[in-house]
């Protein structure tokens, strides 16, 4: 998982660092897809903890809502993350605003960030639960 949460920082501070740096419609046409890419991936990420993982952790270790504050954080900043996807999915390049897209990380990205560093301690947490 930590692997997963590094990559998912690094496509976020690629995300931010070109926004302003394109300015060519083929290149930020490419932004996009990179920019839906991630969100899309991201929010599927977290839709796959809530409904698979996470309960089945849950279950094994017979501990109901165990996870459910790292459910909560999901909640925190998928909104912005949706904006995200959209403008992504939505924006022609003619439309672009490096200002928007770079807006929205800033607002995301400290309850993100926190969610991510959190969600490892969790997942530790379950170490004595680990075998048969």
């Amino acid at each position: 998982m930590a692997f997963a949460h590094n990559a998912m920082l690094r496509g976020l501070n690629a995300l931010y660092l070109q926004a302003e740096q394109i300015t060519e419609s083929q290149d930020i046409a490419d932004y996009l897809v990179f920019l839906r890419s991630w969100a899309g991936w991201v929010s599927h990420h977290h839709t796959l903890e809530e409904e698979q993982m996470f309960p089945q952790f849950e279950g094994v270790m017979k501990k109901p809502n165990f996870l459910e504050g790292n459910v909560n954080e999901h909640h925190a900043f998928q909104p912005i993350l949706k904006q995200l996807l959209a403008y992504g999915t939505d924006t022609k390049p003619i439309e672009y605003n490096a200002s928007t897209v770079r807006s929205l990380i800033e607002q995301m990205a400290p309850s993100f960030r926190e969610h991510l560093a959190n969600e490892i301690t969790s997942l530790m947490s379950m170490e004595p639960y680990d075998g048969p």
